[in-house]
């Protein structure tokens, strides 16, 4: 359908060229005749944009790629679809089978798209992967990352998982807690206003209205003020430190060791700490190894640490630092284990 309708704009494009053309040809004779001058003035600076309007759709339709915070932007469609590719379980890793983990030490990550690595071209670069790089052939590092899951369908993805880990790292954001408070009637506010249908279809127009949509200054704020407001209001941190231990009790019935990395919101990283900490505090008192990446992240520039100035996912350098930590967090774990 949008390349019936491109062809269809395109025609109409060519035959205006052309009966322009004839016009001012064959017709409209008068050549040194002002009216005819800016008709003609006018009618090249029309064609001309109409031209350049094709070839950018063109262009933005078969050629630009780009994540984006705001996932569902056409260029970030284009995105998932050049470089996002899933398994048989839906997770952007690879098709594990029992002869591939046989003899090794499974460790699943579990997350959202932090662990599925939005923004990260090559999987590799990933933590989860790095992690696994670095751990070597004896363990297997199976990433369970999916793109806007909280913490609700983390707890389902770890219960329908069909191997069982010996190690489960949970990666905690900050949104984790949106379906819990929209349960209690805390509903996340609706910052996002969809475009038009024509802008929505359009790859042109579609990249030029989200670009002006970042310039509202107001939105990333609201949001802010919501989620500090949720994670201080007792009656929904009750539920959601339950829904947070149960992660640790479904590792424990497996007789899987627990890790949790926290990660904070990648532009306002210090502001994020009274979250954080929180979060840590209450896995620590449990006996739970944590990685609070706030720490790792203090006095960084966020520009240093996200993959572009449109999607606020932690870039390649970020997963690295994180890899790092996690490799002797897991070492030391194991260590615990074998004494």
């Amino acid at each position: 359908m949008y390349w019936f309708v491109l062809s269809i704009i395109a025609f109409a494009v060519i035959s205006l060229v052309l009966n322009i053309t004839f016009l001012f040809r064959y017709i409209w004779k008068d050549k040194f005749g002002k009216t005819r001058q800016i008709a003609q003035n006018i009618s090249l600076l029309l064609i001309s944009f109409l031209i350049t309007l094709l070839l950018l759709e063109l262009f933005l339709k078969l050629f630009f790629a780009q994540s984006n915070t705001f996932g569902f932007t056409l260029a970030a469609t284009n995105w998932r679809q050049r470089y996002v590719h899933v398994n048989s379980l839906g997770y952007r890793d690879k098709e594990w089978t029992p002869t591939l983990l046989e003899g090794r030490t499974k460790i699943m990550v579990l997350g959202d798209s932090f662990v599925e690595g939005t923004g990260i071209e090559n999987p590799a670069d990933r933590f989860s992967d790095l992690l696994g790089q670095k751990l070597g052939q004896e363990y297997a590092v199976l990433n369970a990352g999916l793109s806007g899951a909280d913490t609700k369908d983390e707890i389902r993805n770890a219960l329908a998982y069909p191997y069982q880990p010996d190690i489960v790292i949970l990666s905690f954001c900050l949104n984790d807690i949106d379906s819990t408070a929209k349960d209690m009637k805390f509903t996340r506010p609706n910052l996002i206003v969809p475009p038009p249908f024509l802008v929505a279809e359009s790859y042109a127009l579609n990249f030029f209205y989200w670009r002006l949509y970042r310039l509202i200054p107001q939105a990333d704020e609201i949001y802010w003020d919501w989620i500090m407001t949720v994670y201080h209001n007792p009656d929904i941190w009750q539920v959601y430190r339950g829904e947070l231990l149960q992660m640790a009790q479904i590792a424990r019935a497996g007789n899987s060791q627990f890790i949790v990395v926290i990660f904070p919101d990648m532009i306002k990283i210090e502001e994020s700490r009274p979250i954080t900490s929180q979060v840590a505090n209450l896995y620590r008192e449990q006996g739970v190894p944590v990685l609070d990446v706030t720490d790792l992240l203090a006095g960084i520039a966020p520009a240093n640490l996200i993959v572009s100035n449109v999607d606020a996912h932690p870039n390649e350098f970020v997963h690295r630092l994180v890899a790092e930590e996690l490799y002797r967090l897991v070492l030391d774990s194991q260590q615990a284990v074998n004494k």
